[in-house]
């Protein structure tokens, strides 16, 4: 699994953000601290998405050298890989939403008079 560059120029941003004020750590409990609290906050979800990412791709290797050797049918591998797919698929669109409402509130705490913009999928 990568890193989105959204997501890397989203967190530069944050981080950018809390050292432009002044030096050392946010206030705590400043806007600054949160914005910064949620980014490594979504940084540890998007290693764990990662994570069971990998241990997907292992399991799928896994599920392939047992049926070659005979030992499950094609059907149950396939119908146990369907259900983790699931699991990492809703981990991912939870994350995902989590990082857009992250982006939605550093915008609109800067007051942000570009945002929000208007997608460019599809017109291309």
């Amino acid at each position: 699994m990568h890193t989105t560059p959204r997501s890397v120029i989203l967190l530069a941003t944050a981080l950018a953000a809390c050292a432009a004020d002044s030096e050392g750590p946010a206030t705590a409990g400043s806007p600054s601290a949160n914005a910064a609290e949620e980014a490594a906050a979504i940084a540890q979800e998007a290693k764990a998405l990662e994570t069971a990412a990998r241990a997907l791709t292992a399991e799928m290797d896994g599920a392939r050298r047992r049926v070659d050797a005979g030992e499950q049918t094609l059907e149950a591998e396939a119908t146990a890989l369907q259900v983790r797919m699931k699991a990492v698929s809703a981990q991912h669109e939870a994350l995902q939403a989590r990082i857009t409402a992250w982006e939605e509130g550093l915008h609109s705490a800067a007051k942000d008079p570009a945002w929000p913009q208007d997608p460019v999928k599809g017109r291309r």
